[in-house]
């Protein structure tokens, strides 16, 4: 397999085509995460990638009933999948968590009848 260092200087291979390019902002996308500041696929296969999770968003988001005001809300997929998406918001999942904690306290007078 082909390492990134092993590119010659000046030069940067795409990581979807292959392709070894000029390493230039012409060429490929500003991305600060990496050492040399650019991005690891050229701009081309990245509009292409870009155009296909435009064309696919609907595959991304699904709708689910919220756990606690019962509202209908879009959810990302792979939160779906990971069971991340429970409820519509953070005041509705901050609600409900106070009221099980409220439910989950000692109660003393039930205690002292038995």
């Amino acid at each position: 397999m082909k390492k990134r260092y092993d590119d010659p200087i000046g030069f940067k291979t795409c990581h979807m085509c292959s392709v070894m390019l000029h390493a230039t902002r012409d060429n490929f996308s500003r991305r600060v995460r990496e050492k040399d500041l650019l991005n690891v696929v050229c701009k081309k296969c990245d509009n292409k990638r870009r155009i296909e999770r435009f064309k696919n968003k609907s595959s991304h988001n699904i709708y689910k009933t919220c756990k606690y005001c019962s509202r209908l809300f879009a959810a990302e997929l792979c939160k779906v999948n990971k069971g991340l998406s429970i409820y519509c918001s953070v005041s509705c999942k901050s609600y409900d968590y106070h009221r099980k904690k409220k439910k989950k306290e000692f109660n003393y007078e039930q205690a002292t009848n038995i």
